[in-house]
């Protein structure tokens, strides 16, 4: 009778031992089951918004470049007149834009240290260009500007002036006909790659 109550004793814990491990191999099931869930949802929202954010930042890329481009041709313009009807020396005119683009100060200090125009004009706008939004296009024509306006007499000087306000002209319709239009397809596109990848999680 003794060894048969130590039998059924034996068999009851080793049924509520399976019991136990039954019930907790399903809960780990579960929560394995729920950080699964989560991590793909955590996935799924940083795939969307990465996305997202590198068609928007295309976009504003464009958009700078539209702005930088009005703040040239405004510095431009002004300068045209300056050289017509006032002689403004140079740095007069730099030091007058230097707020608004941001290059012109360190054109003017390096020329303040006795660099000339041209290697003053050449080694801000190379250090300015990856911020400004320009294409290299945009930046070779500042470039042929400089390379010339130095040496050139009035004439000369507002003949270079002229030419590089209607070079920018051009390139600023071209920069906001593409803003308009690769602007809206860059951020669709962010979107959209990021609803394929939520896709391609799940």
């Amino acid at each position: 009778a003794l060894k048969g109550k130590r039998c059924f004793k034996q068999e009851l814990f080793a049924t509520l031992h399976c019991c136990i491990a039954t019930v907790y191999l399903g809960s780990l099931a579960h929560y394995v089951k729920q950080m699964n869930w989560i991590c793909k949802l955590l996935c799924v929202i940083l795939g969307i918004g990465i996305a997202a954010l590198l068609g928007y930042s295309e976009s504003a890329r464009l958009k700078l470049r539209v702005h930088t481009l009005e703040r040239l041709l405004r510095f431009f313009q002004q300068m045209e007149e300056e050289i017509r009807y006032t002689a403004c020396p140079i740095h007069v005119l730099l030091e007058q834009h230097q707020e608004e683009i941001p290059f012109l100060s360190d054109c003017k200090t390096e020329m303040e240290q006795g660099a000339s125009f041209w290697d003053s004009w050449r080694s801000a706008i190379s250090r300015w260009q990856s911020e400004s939004g320009l294409t290299q296009e945009d930046v070779r024509y500042l470039l042929e500007f400089g390379a010339a306006f130095g040496g050139l007499d009035k004439e000369g000087q507002l003949s270079g002036v002229q030419l590089t306000i209607r070079r920018l002209e051009q390139q600023r319709e071209a920069a906001e006909e593409n803003s308009r239009t690769k602007g809206k397809l860059f951020r669709s596109l962010g979107v959209l790659c990021g609803a394929g990848i939520a896709l391609l999680v799940v």
